[in-house]
């Protein structure tokens, strides 16, 4: 029995060895397959790679989309895209771009989806759809270095001068925005572009991206919300595409109250049961300060809503509290940039009109409580006393800010239009109380385009929302002022002071001479950019005043707009900017159109 034993035992240690030594063997060459990998990839790593820089090789010139792929653009972008000039395939951001894509670095805001129905080929053999920040664009409409460069420097001169909301740092440089903020950059780039159709391509870009990010992803971020702003506050150069900007800027409130911005941040936890860990022990928990780029964003959603609120009045701005009212009150203290200051007086002024916007005379007589509440005049003097108090508090090196003094003189003819209604808002208020207000409005309206027509055609081109709104709202006033028929308003001497006719055609000049003066879609005879659009509209409008007010002289003095209306061009029905822009408030001309 032993030697049976000794002899199992035996064998048990000879199987347990050829099984160690089989181990040993597959191990063995598992290591030297992965050293050898590990070789491989070294030597392969060795050869120049683009790097963290705009690179300056022409390797990812791969990356282009080929002509094929551009099957899944509309036929119209297709056609659009061949007009303008190709990038400098040496000097492009497109190839920190498309390197980005391809390598998956994480600068995008979410990985590509494949969709092999709807996508179209890139970066070689790899298929995305297109819509997300760091995905390609078409061939010619990613910006090369320089270009990108001019984007950010141009979006920088106009911010600070326009709205400034964000701060970019002079010595920031556009690949800095593009890797920390892509949703920012490729925003910026919508709103600074020179072409077009590359405007249209980013703007679908951007739409694209801000319903994945919200609505797929969830996400909530200032990014987001800087992204949106800057997109809505120069909207007019994609308003004629698809008019949404009412509707972005609910987003944008939403991202307010999702983060909290409009209110002081929290103390304690908000989520009491999720504040614990697996132990049942309570989670850290440290308040967190509000960022002053934290009260920017939130000051500047407040206005630019505003500002959507009172001219178009299909939304309600961001609501006013006493946390906004204390970020105002710090960015005038720390004045920690220079346009600080400036955003403050635009705040200020901007509660003003939003004060007139609730002012009763907008309830109209049928409002139950009418009786109870103080006439008219009282409220406009309350206004008046307010506008008063806001140009003697204005800083000295402010009053003569060309875009203040416009947010001023459209402030001034916001509460004084009251004066154009028909109803009996003066009733209780002295004999001359509508014509002082009436021509309180022509004053400003007057002033508004003598300061406007001031600008060159160059420097029109940062324009903001808010300007643009202005503009229209000072036509329509101008319009309404030449025909408000009251006993003891002279008509005549409105012409007289303020002619409808002449500054249409000055305005029809000016927006004209844009696409030359800053070389806007270059290569393309087509003028098809804003300004052009917008040159022609007000050019059929000058038409048609200029026909009423010669019918006027040789016919009967009574003919009413309701009449002479239908002789507006009708291909003004199709165009979006007029039936967004002059076509929307209170008194506005699209009514007649239909």
């Amino acid at each position: 029995m032993a030697g049976l034993a000794q002899i199992a035992l035996e064998r048990r240690q000879s199987a347990s060895a050829v099984r160690m030594a089989l181990v040993l063997n597959a191990k063995g060459t598992t290591l030297e397959e992965k050293l050898d990998g590990l070789v491989s990839l070294l030597k392969s790593q060795a050869t120049p790679t683009p790097t963290d820089n705009f690179p300056q090789s022409a390797q990812s010139a791969q990356c282009y989309p080929t002509p094929e792929s551009l099957q899944s653009f509309p036929a119209s972008l297709r056609a659009e895209t061949s007009q303008i000039p190709r990038t400098n395939g040496e000097t492009g951001l497109h190839k920190t771009w498309h390197r980005d894509k391809c390598a998956g670095d994480g600068t995008r805001l979410h990985s590509p989806v494949i969709d092999p129905t709807t996508s179209y080929t890139a970066c070689g053999s790899r298929t995305t759809i297109y819509h997300s920040p760091g995905a390609s664009l078409a061939p010619g409409l990613e910006p090369s270095l320089d270009e990108a460069e001019g984007y950010l420097k141009d979006f920088r001169a106009k911010i600070e001068k326009f709205f400034p909301f964000l701060i970019v740092l002079p010595f920031t440089t556009a690949q800095e925005v593009y890797r920390e903020r892509p949703f920012l950059w490729l925003c910026i780039m919508a709103s600074s572009s020179k072409y077009t159709i590359q405007q249209k391509t980013l703007g679908r870009e951007i739409r694209l991206a801000i319903g994945r990010e919200m609505l797929l992803e969830g996400k909530n971020n200032l990014e987001l919300l800087l992204g949106i702003l800057t997109y809505v506050a120069w909207g007019h150069y994609h308003i004629y595409e698809k008019p949404i900007l009412t509707h972005l800027m609910h987003i944008a409130m939403g991202l307010v109250d999702n983060l909290g911005l409009a209110k002081l941040p929290p103390k304690e936890p908000q989520q009491m049961m999720l504040d614990f860990d697996a132990q049942g022990c309570p989670k850290p928990f440290s308040p967190s300060a509000r960022t002053i780029e934290e009260r920017r964003a939130v000051i500047g959603c407040f206005f630019i809503s505003s500002v959507l609120s009172s001219y178009f009045q299909r939304i309600d701005a961001l609501r006013w509290t006493p946390y906004l009212e204390d970020c105002v009150r710090m960015l005038a203290e720390n004045k920690e940039q220079p346009t600080d200051s400036l955003l403050e007086q635009f705040v200020r002024l901007q509660l003003i009109v939003e004060r007139a916007a609730h002012a009763p005379w907008h309830d109209g007589p049928a409002n139950a409580l009418v009786s109870l509440r103080a006439p008219v005049v009282f409220h406009l003097k309350a206004l008046q006393a307010q506008l008063q108090d806001f140009k003697r508090d204005v800083p000295q090196d402010l009053r003569h800010h060309e875009i203040l003094l416009l947010h001023l003189y459209s402030t001034e003819l916001t509460v004084h239009e009251v004066a154009l209604s028909k109803g009996p808002v003066f009733s209780n208020g002295p004999d001359f109380q509508r014509l002082d207000s009436l021509y309180t409005c022509l004053q400003a309206t007057k002033n508004w385009f003598e300061l406007f027509l001031t600008f060159s055609p160059a420097s029109c081109l940062g324009v903001s929302m808010s300007v643009f709104t202005q503009m229209a709202h000072s036509i329509i006033a101008l319009y309404r002022l030449s025909t408000f028929d009251e006993p003891d308003w002279d008509r005549g001497l409105v012409r007289d002071t303020a002619n409808l006719s002449l500054i249409l055609g000055q305005l029809v000049t000016q927006l004209a001479h844009v696409k030359a003066a800053v070389g806007l879609d270059l290569g393309s005879s087509e003028d098809t950019d804003l300004f052009n659009t917008t040159s022609r509209t007000l050019g059929s409008i000058k038409t048609w005043w200029d026909s009423k007010v010669a019918a006027e002289t040789v016919g009967p003095a009574t003919a009413g707009f309701d009449e002479t209306m239908a002789e507006v061009p009708m291909e003004l029905l199709d165009d979006t900017w007029l039936k967004d822009i002059l076509g929307a408030g209170p008194y506005q001309f699209e009514p007649y159109l239909q």
